[in-house]
């Protein structure tokens, strides 16, 4: 398939099928959602005649013989719909109608943030002939007292640099690169020229994928290449395993985040007012990339390779383009809009505010 999404969940079943599933190619739109004629050109001939094409279609022919497989006797999909058939069955004997009417949905956002998803929760177009439990948006919630003991070294050295001048680089609590990839990152900050803050943690080994247990002090001199730690020590800080992040994104010096995009990265960012560079590395962080990058606009995507590689040239080109481009500048102003709707939206009569009270009396209406 080449995807070509047009309304309602589309954009992110494109992210499933070319990025998860890759049984498919990618259209490629213009800001406004155009696609010209060159793009279909192009797209037709790779999928019909070149090697990412007949990768896809080998993909495809597989999954079909795996849906195949699940449907038959005894596979996977067979076996759940036997299995779902008897828990509905437990369940209509149950009181089924009371505990739909007791549950509630807490969601850590704000209405001006996720406008159209919530509209369509709202309309209740996510369960059809059936009434939708309520939604109440009671964010955004955040950290906001710094974990850490006085002033770290990324602070002080953040208040010797230019306002809006350093781009921020940190994946959360669980994400670790290889270390080809981080050599590409210090590559492309390098070449970049801008002014960075850059969090490093050990690669992952082979029986450990995720920062799940505590780590080593990472030999910064081993992992990046030679040199480059003395050649951009008058513009960059690399930290070893953490920085406070709250902290460091409502510094007046940082301008931009490069993120995995989870969600608590994502309204402590917002909060702060600092434009993203979306980079997901697990769970539902790519979809999270689509609604930052296309639907609140706060975010502009970092592009991977189809093995999930992010080469040094589009390391370079992002950071560029959110601190010195016209894309860049509309990111950032439109950012700063929704710090200042998160802001409102928490105030007395703000819409979360108003939503932490509904809830609060349909819990003593019960």
């Amino acid at each position: 398939m080449v995807a070509w999404p047009l309304y309602a969940e589309q954009r992110f079943n494109r992210v499933m099928m070319v990025e998860e599933m890759k049984i498919a190619l990618p259209m490629q739109e213009t800001e406004n959602g155009f696609v010209t004629a060159l793009e279909v050109e192009r797209r037709v001939n790779e999928l019909m005649q070149s090697e990412s094409g007949n990768f896809a279609r080998k993909r495809t022919i597989a999954m079909k013989n795996e849906a195949k497989a699940a449907l038959s006797e005894g596979g996977s999909s067979r076996v759940v719909l036997s299995r779902l058939v008897e828990s509905w069955k437990r369940y209509i004997e149950s009181d089924c109608i009371e505990v739909m009417e007791a549950l509630r949905n807490l969601v850590n956002t704000f209405e001006l943030l996720e406008v159209r998803a919530l509209k369509a929760i709202s309309d209740g177009l996510c369960i059809p002939n059936s009434n939708t439990p309520p939604v109440y948006c009671i964010g955004p919630l955040i950290m906001t007292k710094n974990q850490t003991d006085g002033v770290t070294e990324c602070l002080t050295w953040l208040d010797s640099q230019p306002s809006q001048s350093v781009i921020f680089l940190c994946f959360g609590s669980l994400g670790l690169f290889s270390k080809e990839q981080l050599r590409e990152i210090a590559i492309g900050l390098e070449r970049s020229g801008q002014r960075f803050l850059w969090v490093v943690r050990n690669p992952p080994s082979n029986s450990q994928r995720l920062a799940i247990s505590a780590q080593p002090d990472p030999d910064l001199n081993s992992l990046l290449p030679d040199g480059f730690l003395d050649r951009t020590k008058e513009r960059g800080l690399v930290v070893k395993l953490w920085a406070p992040q709250v902290a460091v994104l409502n510094h007046n010096s940082v301008g931009g985040f490069v993120t995995h995009c989870g969600w608590n990265s994502v309204l402590e960012a917002v909060c702060a007012g600092v434009p993203m560079v979306a980079w997901p590395l697990y769970a539902e962080q790519r979809i999270n990339r689509v609604l930052l990058v296309e639907e609140m606009k706060v975010a502009l995507p970092m592009n991977e390779s189809e093995n999930g590689y992010v080469t040094a040239l589009e390391v370079e080109k992002r950071v560029i383009e959110l601190m010195e481009s016209e894309s860049g500048k509309s990111v950032r102003e439109r950012t700063i809009a929704m710090k200042n709707a998160a802001k409102e939206a928490l105030s007395e009569g703000g819409s979360s505010f108003v939503g932490l009270s509904r809830l609060a009396e349909s819990w003593n209406r019960q």
